[in-house]
């Protein structure tokens, strides 16, 4: 899995993410052709429900995908390798919570 340390200032500034999309409405699919220049092969909503994130000035609703690639992504982490970078508490508890 390919994971990026968030750089910019903020709470979560030096940890670590998986790829990310914002968008202001709900996403019900992703139509991308490509995901790290490796030909996507299948994307599947992982958690049909978003899970919610409180800040003080927000609240985040997460959805997981979970793609699938033909290829191997250049970088990537073995999610053996993954458990040992820091997160933002909300990754940690998917992580943790679904066993990955």
């Amino acid at each position: 899995m390919p994971i990026i340390q968030r750089s910019e200032k903020g709470i979560w500034q030096n940890l670590y993410q998986f790829p990310l999309i914002e968008t202001e409405i709900e996403l019900q699919s992703i139509h991308e052709p490509t995901f790290y220049n490796n030909e996507i092969l299948n994307i599947q909503l992982f958690n049909q429900i978003p899970i919610v994130h409180k800040l003080t000035h927000q609240h985040l609703n997460i959805k997981f995908w979970h793609i699938t690639v033909k290829g191997k992504i250049q970088d990537a982490k073995s999610l053996t390798e993954i458990k040992t970078y820091p997160f933002p508490i909300v990754i940690h508890n998917f992580l943790e919570k679904f066993s990955l």
